[in-house]
C-alpha cells in the first residue's frame, strides 16, 4: 500500500491537476485508515471537478469512518444534490440509504 502511496504522489508531482491521480490517492489513503489526509484528497478532487460525484460518496464515507457525522452528512447531501442535476437515479438511491443509515446513528 505504501508503494502505491509513494507512486501515485510521484505521479501527482506531474499532473497535480488529475483529479483520477486524486482520487487514487484519497482511496488508498481512505483504505489505510489515513481518513484525514483522504477527506483532504476527496476534497481536492471536488475542487477540480465539482461534478465528481463519486468524489462526494467516498468523502462522505470517509467522513463517516472518522466519526465526522455532521460532515459526512453534509458530502452525502451534496452528493445527493448534485445526483439529481446529473439525473442519475441509481446513484440517488445508493446515496438515500446512506443518509437514512446515518440518521439512525
Amino acid at each position: 500500500m505504501a508503494d502505491r502511496i509513494a507512486a501515485l504522489q510521484k505521479l501527482l508531482a506531474r499532473d497535480e491537476r488529475d483529479v483520477f491521480l486524486h482520487y487514487s490517492l484519497a482511496m488508498e489513503y481512505f483504505s489505510a485508515g489515513r481518513h484525514d489526509l483522504a477527506a483532504a484528497q476527496f476534497g481536492r478532487c471536488i475542487e477540480l471537478d465539482p461534478n465528481y460525484l463519486a468524489a462526494y460518496v467516498e468523502g462522505a464515507k470517509c467522513h463517516r469512518a472518522a466519526a465526522q457525522l455532521d460532515q459526512a452528512r453534509d458530502l452525502f447531501t451534496l452528493a445527493l444534490d448534485l445526483a439529481k442535476r446529473l439525473g442519475q437515479t441509481h446513484s440517488e438511491d445508493y446515496i438515500r440509504q446512506q443518509l437514512e443509515g446515518l440518521a439512525s446513528s
